[in-house]
């Protein structure tokens, strides 16, 4: 069954920030089973473990979504529309979930208020990623219209053809380690 043009929007604004920030696709970008059940294939997390930086960007990809949804139904962007609208809060909780587990995996406390800087942080970048890409968000949207997926080349060759992806500066998405 065909996914609807707000399906695809979102899955479509997923991948198009993972490009921008660096995540990357897979091969099988996107899929689009049904209304409910579609998604974004990013590429997997670096080995051995992901840095602060790159756990922040894949909050921000997860975050894509929601946000560009938001901004096309015209509501207001604030934590509180992520947080209670059924359609968003997973995104939020599993961008949430992905910067509690990078504290983990350092072996330390995930403090709340460092998590929801990050978190911040996360949202501004997902935020200024779909504006700047906000063309190239709607031409995949509509390319994949009638597909089932949608592969990695398929999104840079719809994005290479008709609107060149927006990358915001690395100094906006790298921390200074020294």
């Amino acid at each position: 069954m065909p996914s609807k043009y707000e399906t695809r929007r979102h899955e479509s604004a997923h991948a198009i920030v993972a490009l921008a920030l660096d995540i990357g696709l897979q091969e099988d970008a996107l899929v689009f089973a049904s209304d409910g059940d579609a998604c974004t294939n990013v590429a997997p997390p670096p080995s051995p473990q992901p840095d602060e930086s790159w756990c922040i960007r894949r909050a921000a990809v997860k975050l894509a979504g929601p946000i560009a949804m938001i901004r096309a139904r015209r509501q207001e962007m604030e934590w509180g529309t992520l947080t209670s609208e059924h359609e968003y809060h997973a995104d939020h909780n599993q961008a949430e979930q992905l910067l509690q587990k990078y504290w983990l995996d350092q072996h330390r406390a995930a403090d709340y208020n460092v998590v929801q800087s990050q978190m911040d942080e996360a949202a501004s970048m997902a935020i200024q990623c779909v504006l700047e890409n906000e063309a190239a968000i709607v031409c995949v949207t509509e390319a994949t219209e009638g597909h089932d997926q949608f592969s990695r080349q398929q999104v840079m060759n719809v994005i290479a053809a008709h609107q060149p992806l927006r990358t915001p500066s690395r100094r906006a998405w790298t921390k200074d380690t020294g």
